[in-house]
C-alpha cells in the first residue's frame, strides 16, 4: 500500500505523524511526505522520502520576536484565513498533482491539513487525521465551515462538510491521537484496511 502523509506546519506538526508512518513501513507499505518546501530537508533528514506541497507557514529561526500573549481569537482567525483558506487551496491543488503521479491508496494527514482532506475526497481515497494540537477542543467547525464549503465546492464536491469528521471527533476511526490512547501498531490495522477510514 501507498501511503502519504501530508502535514502543513513545522515540526509540530510533522513528529506527531512521524510514529504511525514508521509503523507502516515497518509493515512494508511505501511512505511519501508531502509538506511545505522548508520542511523538506527535516523530513528528509529524518529518513523519510518526501515531496513540497506548498502552504508556507515557516518563519526565519533567526529573527527573534516578542513573545505574544495568548488570543485565542487570532489563533482561531489564523486557522480560519490561513490553514482552512489560503493554504488549503494552494495544497489541494498541488496534493492533487502529486497523487495524480504517485498514486496513494490512503492520505495520513495532521489534524488541520485541510487540504489532505479534501483531496482524499476528490481523489475517492480514505484518509486518516493525526491529533497535533495536544490541548485538545482548539479547532471548531463553525470557524472553518465557509472556507471548507467554497474549497470543496471548487473541487466539485457537494459544498455541505460533515466538519466534526475532519477534526473534532476523537472516537472516530480517522483520528489518531496519542495523547487520548491511539498506539502507532494497533493504528497501523485501522489505516491498513480493517476500518472504514472515510
Amino acid at each position: 500500500m501507498r501511503v502519504l502523509f501530508s502535514f502543513t506546519g513545522g515540526s509540530g506538526h510533522f513528529l506527531p505523524t512521524a510514529p504511525f508512518a514508521r509503523v507502516l513501513r515497518e509493515r512494508g507499505h511505501e511512505i511519501m511526505y508531502a509538506c511545505q518546501e522548508g520542511m523538506v530537508p527535516t523530513v528528509v533528514s529524518a529518513g523519510w522520502a518526501a515531496v513540497a506541497s506548498g502552504g508556507n507557514t515557516l518563519r526565519d529561526p533567526r529573527a527573534r520576536r516578542p513573545l505574544a500573549a495568548v488570543d485565542r481569537a487570532a489563533e482561531e482567525s489564523a486557522i480560519r484565513r490561513s490553514f482552512a483558506g489560503k493554504i488549503a487551496r494552494e495544497r489541494t491543488d498541488r496534493l492533487l498533482k502529486l497523487a495524480g503521479t504517485w498514486r496513494p491508496d490512503l492520505i495520513v494527514r495532521d489534524e488541520v491539513d485541510f487540504a489532505g482532506a479534501v483531496a482524499a475526497e476528490v481523489l475517492g481515497l480514505r484518509h486518516a487525521a493525526v491529533v497535533v494540537v495536544a490541548a485538545g477542543g482548539f479547532l471548531r467547525a463553525d470557524f472553518v465551515e465557509e472556507p471548507l464549503a467554497a474549497l470543496r465546492s471548487e473541487h466539485g464536491l457537494d459544498r455541505s462538510c460533515n466538519c466534526g469528521v475532519l477534526f473534532h471527533s476523537r472516537r472516530a476511526n480517522s483520528v489518531l491521537d496519542f495523547c487520548r490512547g491511539s498506539h502507532p501498531r494497533a493504528s497501523a490495522k485501522l489505516l491498513e484496511g480493517s476500518a472504514d477510514l472515510s
